[in-house]
């Protein structure tokens, strides 16, 4: 996962209300990379994850412990 990756991912969280720094948005960024792209359909068949999956991320930090950079 790329340093951009958390910041893209910081910045989606921040429109859905949820105040994360880089570190804590490495969660959703890993989700993303991980289950998506050329290999992400048969990466969530061999999770067992379908459309009505739901997927928890912890996030350990928030906005004010790592300010993002604005978009």
């Amino acid at each position: 996962m790329s340093d951009q990756g958390a910041l893209d991912a910081a910045h989606r969280l921040a429109v859905l209300g949820v105040e994360a720094g880089p570190c804590g948005a490495a969660s959703l960024a890993g989700a993303r990379e991980i289950l998506t792209g050329d290999e992400g359909q048969a990466r969530r068949q061999l999770l067992g994850l379908g459309p009505d999956s739901v997927v928890v991320l912890l996030i350990t930090e928030g906005a004010e412990a790592n300010p993002v950079p604005a978009a």
